[in-house]
């Protein structure tokens, strides 16, 4: 678990560097799946309690899997 939130964080932290939005499917394309897939909400909570990224509202999945429910777009906080 401890690998896989230390590769996440840095996914979105390249992100943030970017300044681009982006969705928990963009980080999931460039990681391997979490030991519980419950970890990717709490890792998204967590860097938005943390300050690091900002809620600006919802997209559609890409994910053939998740059937084109909403996921959270996300941006670097200021």
């Amino acid at each position: 678990g401890e690998a896989w939130e230390i590769g996440a964080r840095r996914v979105v932290r390249q992100f943030c560097y970017a300044g681009m939005p982006f969705s928990s499917d963009d980080v999931r394309e460039m990681c391997v799946a979490p030991p519980n897939p419950n970890a990717w909400g709490s890792l998204f909570r967590a860097l938005a309690n943390e300050g690091l990224i900002t809620d600006i509202g919802t997209t559609r999945s890409r994910r053939p899997d998740a059937h084109g429910r909403k996921v959270t777009r996300w941006r670097p906080s200021s």
